[in-house]
């Protein structure tokens, strides 16, 4: 584990890490996986909170690696520190370079603070 990652307890990583599966990024389910994060961080750490990010002047946010390479919105969850998503796995990336590490044109996204609970609710979340 990387120094600066979170520091999970190794059941709520096995948690995390089988959210992760469940809703890789190509498959666009972001609020979803951000609904199964956001309770296990919110218990080690009061001032988690979901993110949303959206372009500032374009139809697109582009992610640097991987496919599908461009999104109209991304949820996430930003706990101790880190943003967690599917892109950053459960160590989580530290909150001020997830946007350059992850984005093309960082300096035209922005990010607002959202309830991941009411984001995307018609995302069906499967039942193990």
């Amino acid at each position: 584990m990387h120094p600066t990652a979170i520091d999970w307890e190794p059941d709520e990583r096995a948690e995390i890490e089988q959210a992760i599966a469940k809703y890789p990024p190509e498959r666009t389910r972001c609020a979803a996986l951000a609904r199964l994060v956001h309770p296990i961080a919110r218990s080690r750490d009061e001032q988690t909170r979901g993110l949303q990010i959206r372009p500032l002047h374009a139809p697109w946010i582009v992610l640097n690696r991987g496919s599908p390479r461009i999104w109209a919105s991304h949820t996430l969850v930003e706990t101790q520190g880190h943003n967690v998503d599917a892109l950053t796995g459960a160590d989580g990336c530290a909150s001020e370079r997830y946007l350059g590490t992850h984005f093309l044109f960082p300096d035209k996204i922005q990010v607002e603070e959202v309830d991941v609970f009411s984001i995307d609710t018609w995302i069906e979340e499967e039942t193990a």
